[in-house]
């Protein structure tokens, strides 16, 4: 008896892997993804069954244009049904709905013809695409390049590995290379070769380069682009990175990306008070400073008392050490200067000259920190 059972459960598990419900792979999609609604497009005729683990949204294609962005929720995953009759309309209305979403999920549930459907969504830049064919409930995707190529999908996983951006595989990438200081710019070097630069540019061209695209300019001698023609060319699809700043875009042509901004801009941050400028100099002082101090006056005081004793052969020590504290403080000593004194002055001098080269030193780093 149990084998019957195992050799049952093998059937069942085979035969979920070849065959996929539309109710599945939506469920599959709300669970992994974390999505908080389904949206429906022209799925009103089509006998479908409706999960209830998220919201649903029904769309009709035929009614007014409406666009996710702004107005519902962006974890959405999309269900287009289509029917060959009105699979165009169904396709711009997908692209309507995703207007600035394209990256989103989407599952379109087909009749046939699957490669008429994937080479539209690639022009259209959704990569993230699923199709069911309702007649033999088999599940496929696309990789895009260097060329479109249909894959059946047995496991979810295999569709996220497939539809993961890795490689171009040298497809073109059309840019432009208008002079915009500083986030585009071109000049010869010593070699006289043209060398492009920018900061902008930069970040189109590591895009492309770690990608593994093919890096190709548009308008490449004409120094700024006019405005119309630049918003043109985007339109139709002439220039598929533009590292310039469109400020007026009426919505209408594309939606931009969130670019770096290297102009003068004002930032409103909490601020506190400034610290007392006194602290800046007494903060330096830490223990290895006074240390320091404490030990080179006592050695200087010593050293001068020595020799005084040797040469004179009576000294005071309190003299020695008045006569170093003077020098210390960069004062002069009361009876002579110290460039007419005798060997003992020349030596405190050197001493303490050298001491003091350090100090000032370790005062500066620690101020810097």
């Amino acid at each position: 008896m149990s084998c019957w059972l195992i050799f049952l459960n093998i059937i069942l598990l085979s035969g979920r892997s070849e065959s996929w419900s539309a109710r599945e792979v939506i469920h599959q999609f709300n669970h992994y993804q974390r999505l908080q609604l389904n949206i429906y497009l022209d799925c009103n005729d089509v006998a479908l069954q409706i999960g209830q683990e998220v919201p649903n949204l029904f769309v009709n294609s035929t009614a007014e244009k409406m666009k996710i962005l702004g107005r519902l929720s962006s974890h959405s995953l999309i269900i287009a049904c289509f029917k060959d009759s009105t699979r165009n309309r169904t396709l711009n209305g997908v692209k309507e709905l995703l207007w600035g979403l394209q990256y989103l999920p989407m599952l379109f549930v087909v009749e046939s013809n699957m490669d008429f459907y994937f080479q539209q969504v690639l022009s259209y830049g959704f990569i993230h695409v699923l199709a069911l064919n309702f007649m033999n409930r088999s599940l496929y995707t696309y990789k895009p390049y260097p060329k479109v190529e249909v894959h059946q999908i047995k496991d979810m996983q295999t569709f996220y590995e497939l539809t993961k951006l890795r490689n171009l595989q040298g497809q073109v990438v059309r840019t432009s290379v208008e002079t915009m200081t500083p986030r585009c710019f071109r000049y010869r070097n010593r070699h006289g070769q043209l060398v492009y630069a920018g900061y902008m540019y930069r970040m189109v061209k590591e895009f492309i380069k770690t990608y593994n695209g093919t890096e190709e300019h548009v308008f490449g001698y004409v120094d700024t682009i006019p405005y119309k023609e630049g918003l043109a060319a985007l339109k139709n699809g002439e220039i598929d990175m533009m590292p310039r700043i469109m400020h007026s875009l009426e919505w209408y042509y594309f939606y931009r990306s969130h670019i770096l901004y290297n102009i003068k801009t004002y930032i409103m941050v909490p601020w506190a008070e400034p610290l007392p400028k006194s602290l800046y100099f007494i903060q330096p002082f830490r223990s290895t400073v006074w240390i320091t101090i404490i030990v080179s006056f006592v050695y200087a005081s010593i050293v001068i008392w020595w020799i005084r004793f040797r040469q004179q052969g009576n000294s005071s020590l309190s003299q020695s050490f008045m006569d170093v504290l003077q020098l210390l403080f960069l004062l002069p000593v009361s009876k002579i200067w110290h460039f007419n004194m005798g060997t003992h002055q020349v030596v405190s001098f050197i001493v303490l000259f050298v001491v003091g080269f350090m100090l000032t030193n370790l005062y500066t780093a620690q101020l810097s920190k």
